[in-house]
């Protein structure tokens, strides 16, 4: 419950100090091309749609089922959730949504499934990250200090 209220407050000051900005995306897509605005929205639906997968995988790695939607919506609930809180990546799991915790599910399995979830996304930056710094370095030379 204080999680929840700390996020409706955090939101309330992001969309108040961020209102200009969100002002000015309204021109924007209006005068986008359509044909990329489909190109955007299908990029993301099969983000989220690989997201889901990864976090039905994780519940899975514990003997628990998790359906697309309860997936899907307990990895849209917890990125809106971590762009408002400090730590947002990290903090954000420790909140589950409602539907999610009416399945039964004791708290710790459901922290340990967020748990691998987060490895598992560190894991893949990790692993798409490091071929594109060293392609990077070996085209350039210019990330001497980035290491």
């Amino acid at each position: 419950m204080i999680l929840a209220l700390l996020c409706v407050l955090f939101a309330v000051l992001f969309f108040k100090a961020e209102q200009k900005e969100l002002a000015d995306i309204v021109p924007h897509l209006t005068t986008a091309n359509p044909l990329w605005m489909m190109v955007a929205g299908c990029i993301t639906f099969v983000y989220v749609f690989f997201q889901s997968g990864i976090y039905k995988k994780s519940f899975a790695a514990f003997r628990l089922q998790l359906s697309w939607a309860h997936a899907a919506l307990l990895f849209l609930t917890r990125n809106f959730i971590s762009v408002f809180l400090p730590a947002g990546a990290v903090s954000s799991l420790a909140y589950t949504p409602q539907q999610v915790r009416k399945l039964g599910y004791k708290p710790a399995q459901l922290h340990q499934a967020g748990g691998l979830f987060a490895f598992t996304g560190l894991v893949t930056v990790f692993i798409v990250g490091l071929p594109v710094m060293l392609l990077a370095a070996a085209k350039t030379g210019r990330l001497n200090n980035a290491w």
